[in-house]
């Protein structure tokens, strides 16, 4: 009998473990953040990007945000908007409450709704990343310019930047072949000054510190 207890000690310590994990998941997935402020949606010229631009309200701290959002190709695209509006984020999720009653929610496609926000009704829009522009370092006015057009802040580097001799540029291409000076294969999630990115399953992030550039890539 005392050799059945002792067993089932390692076991309850396991499970009670797993739970503790599955609790604290889902307080992640539950934690929302919230700001307020002007917010400004549209759409990248390669139909690829959505960037959400976050103004503060003067009465709150904080600079302004650029969050640089990729869509599966062929899905169903955001309408532009620019208003007052509430703004929540957690992760893999970013949504807005316009003060006209405007609601759009991007998300990671298993993601749902955080529970504090359930009762609301958005209009959602599926995505696989979600980056973030400014949180550290202040955003100047051609980054924010890129980010918008292109859905990331830096078009090209000079090409003497790669040993190849000044003049020209070297074109961006961020995914594969050297080009995340942090992230990589395997990880969802990096970060460089300027920028970070949060990636769904069947993506890995890809940050790079030269560029400032950070998105998703597909996995290979």
């Amino acid at each position: 009998m005392l050799t059945r207890r002792l067993l089932r000690l390692p076991l309850m310590g396991a499970i009670i473990t797993l739970a503790a994990l599955n609790a604290h998941s889902q307080w992640l997935l539950d934690r929302v953040e919230g700001f307020v402020g002007r917010v400004e949606v549209a759409a990248a010229v390669d139909r690829n990007y959505t960037t959400v631009t976050f103004i503060p309200d003067a009465a709150q701290s904080g600079r302004s945000l650029v969050y640089s959002l990729q869509h599966i190709g062929g899905t169903r695209l955001p309408y532009g908007w620019s208003g007052k509006a509430r703004l929540y984020r957690s992760y893999g999720f970013l949504a807005f409450i316009g003060d006209d009653g405007t609601k759009m929610a991007f998300k990671f496609s298993d993601r749902a709704v955080p529970s504090t926000l359930s009762k609301q009704v958005f209009d959602e829009y599926s995505v696989f990343g979600i980056a973030r522009y400014g949180e550290k370092t202040p955003l100047y006015n051609d980054k924010i310019s890129n980010l918008k057009q292109l859905g990331v802040c830096s078009k090209a580097l000079p090409a003497a930047s790669f040993g190849l001799g000044a003049g020209g540029e070297r074109p961006l291409a961020i995914c594969g072949g050297g080009d995340c000076t942090s992230g990589g294969d395997g990880s969802t999630q990096c970060s460089v000054t300027g920028c970070s990115v949060t990636c769904s399953a069947g993506y890995y992030a890809c940050c790079n510190s030269n560029t400032v550039n950070c998105k998703c890539c597909q996995n290979p």
